[in-house]
This record gives C-alpha cells, structure tokens and sequence, in this order.
C-alpha cells in the first residue's frame, strides 16, 4: 500500500482552531502561516488551551488577505503577516523571542471575549527560534509551536488508540500538521528522512503529549481520555508519547494525496 497525504492542518494562532487544506508549502519555520501569531498575557508569557480550554471555541479561516477569527457570533479580522508594529519580547517555553503586537482593536477584541488583559503578537521572518539544540542539524528553527515545525501523525496510531477507547477520539485532539494512510500504528516514530513529492523531511523524535489532547475542540468539554489509554501502552520515561515531531531541510509545496516514501529510519524502537 502507498503511503499518501490525507490530510494537511495549520493552525495561524497558537492554541485556536485550525484550517483543513488541500495543499501547503513548507517555510523555514514549518508550514506557511501555522503558528506565526500567539497570544500573550501582560508579562508576555504564551497562553495556550492548557490554562484556557475556551481557546479552541475560537475558529480560525483564512483567504487571500487575512485571517477571520469567529467566536459567539463574533469575528475579526487578522493580517496574514506583519511587519510594522509594537516590537516586544515573548516568552513560548524556555524560548524569549521579539514579536511584532497587533493593533488595539484586535487586542481588545480578544481581551474581551476572554475576560481578562491579552495581546495578539505576531513572529516576522527577522526572529529566529531554534528547534532544541540538541536535535539541530542545519540551524532547523520553529515559529511558536511548543518545539518542533511539523507534527506528523498516521490514520493507523489514531486507529490503534480508538480500539482500545469507547469513546470517539477524533484527530483534532492532537493538532497534527499532516496526517497520512499508515501501514502500521506509530510506523511515523521511526522515520528518520523522508519524502513528501520531491521534498525530504527529517523525523526528530516523538511528540510527547498534554491535557490539551484531553479537550474536545468541538465544546471545550474536559475529560480523561486519551490519555488514560494512551498511558497504558505509549508511555516512556513518564511521557506519553503520540505522533512525530519533523524538522523541515528545505521549502517547497505540497498536496493532499502527495505519495510518501521513507528513506531510511530512526536507531530505535518504542513501544506499539
């Protein structure tokens, strides 16, 4: 069977809806326009569904010139990209970078349906973030995703997880950039190059998982699962582990129904 692209996902503000496409290009910080903008709180620090699970309420779409972001009835406008604006230094993890703040009207639109003081800051194309240096091979950089550019999941590990949970555990829980038709559940943990079209792709390691994957993106409902499950079987050093972190070598475009193949794989062996 041939490994093909089902499904390609950015998701334009941290922690907010994401948009379904047919096709993408890769940049140097991952997917065109996924995770460029993030919200702050007034120190500066990331807010993400981890303390606000209202955040996936917030549906994304975009067209040709900017992004609407909807949310009780309510919408606004967001650029694709800035380059004039406030400069600030935000805080994503143990990353402080410079960002570039929305305007007023934006950050006050949010900071009202949140009920509390945020900014919408924006990462140009002249702030560098580093992958961990402990996986960086060609200066790999990342725009505000937790670590890592693209996270890449197949339809067999989602499969897998869903045999062993009541439940319906859709994809949306684990945010992924690319899903694909796998062969075998988690075969993603252990590519180390592959190709998408003509582009190769570098697997770093596992992406080890949250509570956010324990929230429905559809009513911010809470619950155990699936990280219950996933505890008794893809636990490893006390992380639960589901998808593959990818560093992304070169730019280039890329479709759904895009053939994959694996060129060689990764010196190790995880759990299944």
């Amino acid at each position: 069977m041939k490994r093909i692209v089902t499904g390609i996902y950015i998701y334009p503000i941290k922690s907010l809806g994401g948009i379904s496409l047919q096709s993408s290009s890769f940049c140097s910080t991952g997917l065109q326009y996924d995770r460029r903008w993030m919200l702050v709180d007034k120190t500066g620090c990331f807010i993400t569904q981890r303390e606000m699970k209202q955040l996936c309420l917030f549906a994304v779409s975009m067209n040709t010139t900017h992004f609407t972001v909807s949310y009780l009835h309510q919408q606004i406008n967001i650029p694709l990209a800035l380059t004039k604006g406030e400069r600030v230094m935000v805080k994503v993890w143990e990353s402080e970078v410079e960002a570039i703040t929305a305007n007023a009207e934006i950050n006050n639109w949010f900071s009202m349906n949140l009920q509390r003081p945020v900014k919408l800051v924006y990462m140009p194309d002249t702030t560098y973030r580093s992958i961990n240096p402990a996986h960086v091979i060609n200066n790999e950089q990342v725009g505000f995703a937790d670590g890592y550019p693209v996270l890449m999941i197949g339809e067999a590990s989602l499969h897998l997880l869903q045999s062993k949970v009541s439940e319906v555990i859709p994809m949306d829980r684990f945010r992924p950039n690319i899903v694909f038709n796998s062969v075998q559940p988690h075969e993603e943990d252990l590519w180390q190059y592959f190709t998408i079209n003509t582009l190769t792709l570098r697997g770093i390691k596992p992406c080890k998982r949250c509570v956010v994957t324990t929230i429905n993106q559809q009513n911010s409902a809470m619950g155990a699962e699936p990280l219950k499950t996933l505890s008794t079987y893809r636990k490893v050093d006390n992380h639960i582990l589901f998808g593959q972190n990818v560093a992304v070598p070169a730019v280039g475009n890329f479709d759904v129904g895009d053939e994959i193949t694996v060129v060689n794989y990764l010196p190790l062996s995880l759990p299944t």
